[in-house]
């Protein structure tokens, strides 16, 4: 048996893209979000992972005191092999710090020679590194074109105006890292950016709550939490962000995403993959909504056969 476990939202996709390739019986542990998706999916979620016995521990990654890396010390005391993901290209070093020490697993999974690379210059130590690709990444280039979802139709059911849809795909950066382009200071500047024919929607991340942007809200601007990546990039006609996860996913269904970072030490990884059209400026930003810019489309099939990969990996570190 294997024990997959996170209690982020971004990891727990990944695991269960992993479980979807597995031929070998597994179980899941989670937080409350990771353990509703694990089992929205048919997975079994074992709330009593202590007393099980698994032959490998697969985690997430994530920032501070968390499942992972307690899972990963669990598993150290058992003698069982661990193995951490990181599912994005960012942070990688601080995702295993823990009140001033690194609780590394055994291995390390990281998306491609990029993030192997920055991770080592970040201090991550090589020989525990492995390049696994990225399954999610490829399940939407492998079924991105198979999923017809019709535009009125979810106007209609998320009650938007038959307008121009620009949306702002939103994560917690204020109260989480301290960076100085927020997500509260970027949406100021879209919103000065909007025309009379344009809605915009606040596509929240999993975490957010509700009422987080209630003072934006208005006529012209609206918020939403639920929706599939297929039926979001339906529905969207400009793609907004700053350097969340699902810029690169919805990179993956089409070649105008938009990564605005104004003022920002390091600039967003989508560029480096030629995934995104990155901007600085909100001058530079008018003008690319004025006119529309398109990366070239290499990214979508980098990923390609990532869960192969990733299995045979597992089933070696088994053996």
């Amino acid at each position: 048996m294997i024990l997959l476990g996170t209690s982020d939202v971004g990891p727990a996709k990944y695991l269960i893209e992993l479980s979807n390739s597995l031929k070998i019986k597994f179980e899941c542990i989670g937080g409350e979000l990771t353990n509703h998706l694990f089992s929205e999916n048919g997975n079994r979620v074992n709330i009593h992972w202590k007393n099980s016995k698994p032959l490998v521990v697969i985690t997430g990654t994530s920032l501070g005191n968390s499942l992972d890396k307690e899972l990963v010390i669990w598993a150290k005391q058992k003698g069982i092999p661990s193995i951490s993901i990181i599912e994005h290209w960012s942070w990688y070093r601080r995702r295993f710090e823990l009140n001033g020490k690194l609780i590394l697993p055994d291995f390390i999974f990281v998306n491609d020679q990029i993030a192997y690379t920055d991770a080592i210059n970040e201090g991550l130590p090589e020989e525990k590194l492995l390049i696994a690709g990225n399954p999610v990444l490829e399940a939407l280039y492998r079924t991105g074109d198979q999923h017809p979802v019709n535009k009125g139709r979810l106007l209609k059911e998320y009650n938007l105006p038959v307008k121009r849809i620009i949306v702002f795909v939103s994560e917690e950066l204020a109260s989480e890292f301290n960076t100085v382009d927020d997500e509260f200071m970027v949406l100021k500047e879209i919103i000065q950016l909007l025309e009379p024919s344009d809605q915009l929607v606040i596509k929240l991340h999993p975490e957010e709550l509700e009422d987080k942007y209630h003072d934006f809200i208005g006529s012209n601007v609206s918020v939403l939490r639920s929706i599939d990546v297929y039926s979001l990039n339906i529905l969207a006609d400009v793609i907004i962000g700053m350097a969340s996860m699902l810029l690169l996913e919805l990179a993956m269904l089409r070649n105008d995403v938009i990564s605005f970072r104004p003022n920002a030490r390091k600039q967003f990884i989508g560029k480096r993959l030629s995934a995104t059209i990155n901007v600085c400026l909100q001058e530079n930003l008018a003008d690319v909504l004025k006119n529309t810019q398109c990366v070239d489309g290499h990214f979508r099939g980098r990923f390609k056969g990532s869960s192969k990969k990733i299995v045979s990996l597992v089933k070696g570190i088994m053996k």
